[in-house]
């Protein structure tokens, strides 16, 4: 048990580490919005944030769930990554949230009214 408390733990350390590659790639495609640069970048960083999001979203469910195996089984809980995950998740909803409204404002402009 003591090894799979391990690779949680480390799990959750590769989780973090995502984040920051997702961040950095979110400030790449806001710098991407005021510096010329060519469509095929930049459709390169809008799909490497989407696999990004994907593969973070993945790697959070299968720390959830293996701290809730490790819970079950050797009657420990492992609340800490669990709770880390959920934090890091928001945050990537939140910088998700705030490039999206970004790219709409970019791309429709602003309109008042109906």
């Amino acid at each position: 048990m003591l090894n799979y408390r391990r690779v949680i733990e480390f799990s959750s350390r590769v989780h973090t580490y995502l984040l920051s590659l997702y961040v950095f790639f979110a400030l790449l495609f806001l710098l991407s919005v005021y510096l010329p640069v060519s469509a095929s970048f930049f459709g390169m960083i809008c799909t490497i944030l989407s696999v990004l999001s994907w593969t973070m979203v993945l790697e959070g469910a299968w720390i959830v769930l293996a701290s809730i195996h490790i819970t079950i089984l050797g009657r420990v809980v492992c609340f800490k990554p669990v709770l880390l995950t959920v934090l890091r998740l928001l945050a990537m909803a939140a910088v998700s949230a705030l490039l999206d409204m970004l790219r709409m404002v970019i791309v429709d402009g602003l309109s008042i009214g109906v």
